[in-house]
């Protein structure tokens, strides 16, 4: 039928990240230690999320790279978030990268779709659910 196109998804290449996008930046030569901030990271281990919040150079990288070198059984993954973040597609696609640090099996299907579809569908979010559960 004239007019009548088939629209396929094209494959688009996948992010390219720099490697310190997954590792906890290295303690600076001023660095403050903050035990009572470790301890409360520690004990929020056990929730669902921890969210730490403050304002810029306050010290929530520094802390949080403490806690992690501190508490890294091997299980643990880091995603340094910055602006290109703000496009859930290259989040996401970090996201299941930082994941794969610790378990290179995760993600892969939802990894596959995001690449393909070059957005974040209902799909692949079951597939990262279903990943998580497993």
């Amino acid at each position: 039928m004239a007019g009548d196109e088939l629209h396929l998804p094209t494959a688009t290449r996948p992010p390219v990240f720099a490697r310190t996008k997954f590792l906890a930046p290295p303690p600076r030569d001023s660095f403050v230690s903050r035990p009572n901030l470790l301890r409360r990271l520690t004990a929020a281990e056990q929730l669902p999320l921890t969210l730490v919040v403050g304002s810029p150079g306050s010290g929530k990288s520094s802390v949080l790279s403490e806690w992690f070198r501190a508490t890294d059984d091997g299980t643990n993954a880091w995603l340094a978030a910055d602006r290109g973040d703000g496009d859930v597609t290259r989040f996401w696609q970090g996201f299941i990268r930082a994941v794969q640090h610790v378990d290179p099996t995760f993600g892969v299907e939802a990894a596959d779709l995001i690449t393909l579809d070059g957005e974040v569908t209902s799909d692949a979010l079951e597939a990262l659910l279903a990943d998580d559960t497993a």
